[in-house]
């Protein structure tokens, strides 16, 4: 399965950060790429288009939900993540996570991971 993780945020750098912290977890390392575009104008460097995530087992999908909404849960900045696998997908931002109860964070650890691998279309 592979997913595409597109975010949002007044902070340009935060996909590279959550690719750091895929590329960290043993369960799920060298199974996630940077893909980038060209910039137009007076920028330097490409920038992050979105973080593709290649997952072949159950174990591992889990892993990356709960890695996501961890890493939601502790963002500074306002970041709003869309996650796609084909036509399913989900968008959260990290404001939303910030005020969850620990139960209510596992639930959408529960969505993630049943939603990449069921059929079903969620959106928060």
């Amino acid at each position: 399965m592979t997913f595409v993780v597109t975010a949002w945020s007044e902070n340009p750098g935060e996909l590279r950060r959550l690719h750091k912290r895929v590329i960290e977890e043993r369960s799920i390392r060298g199974r996630a790429r940077i893909v980038e575009v060209e910039t137009e104008g007076d920028r330097l460097g490409p920038l992050v288009d979105s973080l593709q995530v290649t997952l072949a087992s159950g174990v591992a999908t889990a892993a990356f939900a709960d890695m996501v909404v961890t890493w939601l849960g502790t963002r500074p900045a306002e970041v709003t993540v869309r996650l796609t696998r084909d036509e399913h997908e989900i968008v959260v931002s990290a404001d939303e996570v910030a005020v969850m109860p620990p139960a209510a964070a596992r639930e959408l650890t529960e969505r993630l991971t049943e939603m990449f691998d069921g059929d079903h279309r969620h959106s928060l």
